[in-house]
């Protein structure tokens, strides 16, 4: 079996709010609906979600994002609390 990474990105919403997504695989395209606590670099590693990821990134190209209000908004810059 094949080691599947998933990429993190970002984007900037139209309020300039900037919202974390990621994919990993390719294939059709799957688009997960993000649950009630989502965190994209948790998810991945979850006992509860890990099998999923692994299932449909190794059969399609699977995207996940961070939900509003919980979402990843980037990188902290240094210094930043």
């Amino acid at each position: 079996m094949k080691t599947i990474r998933q990429r993190v990105r970002y984007l900037t919403a139209s309020d300039g709010t900037r919202l974390a997504w990621a994919d990993a695989g390719e294939g059709p395209l799957v688009v997960k609906a993000a649950n009630w606590l989502t965190h994209l670099e948790y998810e991945w590693e979850s006992p509860v979600w890990k099998h999923w990821i692994q299932f449909f990134s190794s059969n399609f190209r699977f995207v996940r994002h961070d939900e509003r209000p919980l979402a990843r908004v980037g990188p902290r810059e240094a210094g930043a609390v």
